[in-house]
């Protein structure tokens, strides 16, 4: 069974993932801050990581360079509901591998979270672009 860490401060968007993720299929585990986060990561494997860009302290950036810099082909989905088009620059820039926007639907978890296990670049997978979102 695939794992993926969640990440995000709001309780209801670790709720909501957790219960989409398990739908799909996916072992889950949760952390509401950078640190947590980083602890968890620390003591197991994971094939996938969504987090917030927004977190308390330190932001998701930076929370994924530290994970990049562990296991360098971690893969990791950046969560927000800023603009998305800064977010995407900034996620290619960091090397992450996509962005999913807040508010998401079922579908647009379970398109972004199967193309990039999938080795997809979600930037420019159908219907994902931020002229979309």
């Amino acid at each position: 069974m695939k794992r993926v860490l969640i990440v995000d401060d709001e309780p209801v968007i670790l709720d909501v993932l957790q219960r989409i993720l398990s739908r799909l299929g996916f072992d889950t585990a949760v952390a509401d801050l950078g640190s947590s986060a980083l602890k968890i990561f620390s003591r197991g494997m994971f094939d996938l990581v969504l987090m917030d860009i927004l977190l308390p302290g330190n932001s998701g950036f930076e929370i994924a360079r530290e994970m990049k810099q562990t296991r360098p082909g971690q893969k990791i989905v950046m969560i927000t509901a800023i603009d998305k088009y800064r977010a995407i620059t900034q996620s290619n820039d960091e090397g992450v591998n996509g962005v999913l926007p807040k508010p998401f639907t079922f579908e647009m978890v379970k398109s972004v979270v199967e193309g990039v296990l999938n080795g997809e670049d979600v930037f420019q997978q159908e219907g994902m672009n931020y002229y979309n979102w």
